[in-house]
């Protein structure tokens, strides 16, 4: 069995939270990708995130604040995530 990612970290010096698996290695990308963010495409493309809003969501759901724009392309649109703030 492969290890699971693990990430610590705070939100405005509050108390020390811990993500793993999937929202780990969530936060650490956006961590790495600085104002430009992810999508779901890069994720897709890197081979591990096909489902990254819901990672998203779970990350805010425990305070992360994450912010999510919309970028049009051919067919439609989609969101592009980044760490808010």
């Amino acid at each position: 069995m492969r290890n699971a990612a693990k990430a610590s970290f705070r939100i405005n010096g509050g108390p020390l939270k811990v993500a793993t698996g999937r929202e780990a290695q969530t936060i650490i990308a956006l961590v790495h990708a600085g104002s430009t963010g992810i999508t779901s495409l890069e994720t897709f493309k890197a081979g591990w995130a096909v489902r990254l809003g819901a990672y998203v969501f779970d990350l805010k759901k425990m305070g992360v604040p994450i912010q999510a724009k919309r970028e049009p392309h051919d067919g439609g649109n989609h969101a592009r995530y980044s760490l808010a703030g």
